[in-house]
């Protein structure tokens, strides 16, 4: 693309070379550094690039090695201007429509909220737009992607993790709703309440039961935290056990923690121009390879594919379609990251990860970054997190 742009700039021609012998003019051309691109056959001539200021030095060449340059079309920015300059109107027009495309891609066009089951959608699309995030809002006044996060997650918290990724025009948002808590059992049910994961016990309040922990007890999962079995005297004075429903709040703080490599380098893929295209027909569900290349494919490349389904009004779909795939092939470049970088794109996935962890209502009250570095090219980053929040689940007994 930057090569494209810096030959408009420069300004070329695409000429025509016929005669006898049109490639010897392309080689004496490319030993004297008189820059071709874009060689190609025509028929018996050869179609290629040149820049304009280098076109008058290729007249000797094409003196000595007897062939025809017939110039086919110029391109660059002062044929531009000549074509144009005497069409203002054109030229206000088309300046207009340039400040109107850039003034437009500096704005938000669309929210796309995704990965909302439970939650309440409106009430998630007004928080967004009390923090910047609606139709027609200006990019640059936004707040911190972070900050957005904290604060919508601080008024629903029902809402275990939240993300703004910006697409050109596009504000795309990911939700994750916490994960439920566990399954109600019957209150007539007997059962005790027991630890669903591992934490220190902040708090216990005891409606109905026993209980079996104390503050500042540590605690694992599966552990007895609020008994239903408790003694009472018989009608001869015996103790004998009444098994209850307990019932019960538990609150503990827990510590959350997730890790994953990440690299110290973004991989830019550069397009080399090179393209193979497979066709695929389906008809009714049977798919038919056509004009597939027999030759192997790149050693690096990227895939892009159009369907084209054949539609009739008044019948639609008619089971008859065209699948195009182009395999492009790719330079791919290392660009290296810092250290510091990479750590703060991998710490999103690790709160993605913990988040869908925690329990209704877990309350963040600490947050801890750390990385070392593995290879040359990778550091390993652990994110732990630390909570307050209900541990306790009902399970049954089942004597």
């Amino acid at each position: 693309m930057l090569n494209k742009f810096f030959n408009f700039l420069k300004g070329y021609v695409i000429i025509e070379i016929s005669g006898q012998n049109p490639e010897r003019f392309i080689n004496i051309c490319l030993r004297r550094g008189i820059r071709l691109s874009s060689v190609e056959r025509r028929g018996g001539a050869m179609i290629t690039r040149i820049y304009i200021r280098d076109l008058r030095h290729a007249a000797d060449v094409r003196r000595k090695t007897k062939v025809r340059i017939h110039i086919l079309k110029k391109r660059g920015v002062k044929n531009f201007i000549k074509r144009y300059k005497k069409r203002v109107l054109f030229a206000v027009c088309a300046a207009l429509a340039a400040a109107a495309v850039y003034q437009s891609s500096r704005h938000i066009w669309t929210v796309e909220i995704n990965g909302v089951k439970d939650a309440d959608i409106t009430r998630i699309a007004q928080l967004l737009e009390e923090n910047g995030i609606y139709t027609g809002a200006s990019k640059s006044k936004l707040l911190p992607i972070g900050d957005i996060k904290n604060n919508i997650l601080a008024d629903y918290p029902e809402i275990s993790w939240l993300w703004v990724y910006m697409e050109g025009t596009k504000a795309r948002v990911e939700v994750f709703e916490r994960r439920a808590h566990h399954e109600i059992v019957d209150k007539h049910i007997p059962c005790d309440i027991v630890s669903s994961g591992e934490g220190v016990i902040k708090k216990l309040t005891v409606k109905a039961g026993r209980p079996a922990v104390a503050a500042g007890d540590a605690v694992t999962y599966g552990d007895t935290l609020i008994s239903g079995q408790i003694d009472a005297n018989g009608a001869e004075g015996t103790n004998k056990r009444l098994l209850v429903h307990a019932l019960g709040e538990v609150s503990a703080y827990t510590m959350h923690s997730a890790e994953k490599d990440e690299p110290l380098y973004d991989e830019i893929r550069t397009p080399t121009g090179a393209v193979k295209r497979y066709i695929t027909l389906e008809i009714f569900g049977k798919k038919y390879d056509l004009f597939r290349g027999m030759a192997e494919d790149y050693a690096d490349y990227d895939i892009k594919t159009d369907c084209y389904e054949l539609t009739l009004p008044m019948f639609g779909y008619t089971g008859l379609s065209v699948t195009s795939q182009k395999h492009i092939e790719v330079q791919p470049e290392r660009e290296p990251v810092s250290e510091e970088l990479a750590a703060a794109r991998a710490r999103d996935a690790l709160e993605e990860e913990i988040a869908k962890t925690l329990t209704p209502l877990a309350r963040r009250t600490d947050e801890r970054l750390e990385y070392k570095k593995v290879s040359d090219d990778i550091i390993r980053v652990k994110c732990t997190m630390s909570f307050i929040e209900n541990i306790g689940t009902e399970e049954i007994i089942k004597e």
